[in-house]
């Protein structure tokens, strides 16, 4: 069951290029939990607004091809326009040979214990569309409005919450629904995939049926995911303890 998952990895210029450490970081949690899965790397184009970062990037991606090669079971895809996320996946999706997709961006590794073959069974059965990966302990006061439990559900033996909050730090998805949605919504100018899913689920009225978004929730901490920042790591003024 969990060799059944293609991971998505998107990259793009970052302040700590050419240095490969957090990529590093985020791969090493994704084999130490899936080990034979294939991993997509997807490096984008360099958007006008960062091209004072092209060198670094270039020697980046570098860096990263001759790792990727080493690494087994792993390929990547180079853009050279700038696509975004919506654009990248929306092309790459397509080439997925699995029946779901572990999205990550390049800075968010995993984080302490997830039963992906009992969350797969989830997805698998047709219950859960998208199940996330929570950065915080307990959600945020501000975001309960979106959930729709109070509590954990039991889907399978597996603790979830619904919820109407897209995020786009790591999730486990059917890849007949990344393939539905980047068809459906992954339109027009590149973006984050963020900022096309967001609005349109939490304010959508209805809806939660075609998303069925869920968060996996077990006892004492839901943290199962790391930000490590890399938008500011390296940068002049970055502060470590901010991460």
């Amino acid at each position: 069951m969990i060799n059944d998952i293609t991971v998505l990895i998107c990259l793009s210029p970052i302040p700590s290029h050419p240095d490969t450490s957090v990529i590093d970081m985020t791969v090493l949690s994704i084999r130490e939990r899936l080990p034979d899965c294939p991993i997509f790397f997807l490096f984008d184009g360099v958007p006008a607004k960062s091209m004072q970062y092209l060198t670094a990037y270039n020697e980046f991606k570098q860096k990263m091809l001759w790792k990727i090669n080493e690494m087994g079971n792993a390929t990547p895809f180079v853009f050279e326009e700038h696509k975004h996320q919506s654009g990248m996946v929306k092309d790459v999706i397509k080439l997925v040979q699995t029946s779901m997709v572990l999205f990550m961006e390049q800075d968010t590794p995993l984080h302490n214990d997830i039963p992906f073959k009992e969350i797969a069974e989830t997805i698998k059965c047709g219950y859960c569309n998208t199940v996330r990966f929570h950065f915080e302990a307990q959600i945020h006061p501000e975001h309960k409005h979106l959930m729709l439990d109070d509590k954990p559900i039991d889907v399978l033996g597996v603790p979830m919450l619904r919820t109407k909050q897209w995020s786009q730090r790591p999730h486990l998805s059917s890849t007949k629904y990344y393939t539905h949605i980047s068809s459906r919504y992954f339109t027009g100018e590149p973006k984050f995939i963020e900022h096309v899913m967001y609005g349109m689920i939490a304010e959508g009225g209805d809806n939660w049926d075609e998303h069925r978004l869920h968060i996996y929730a077990p006892p004492l901490t839901l943290v199962r995911s790391k930000h490590l920042d890399g938008r500011r790591l390296g940068a002049e003024n970055y502060d470590p303890t901010a991460s």
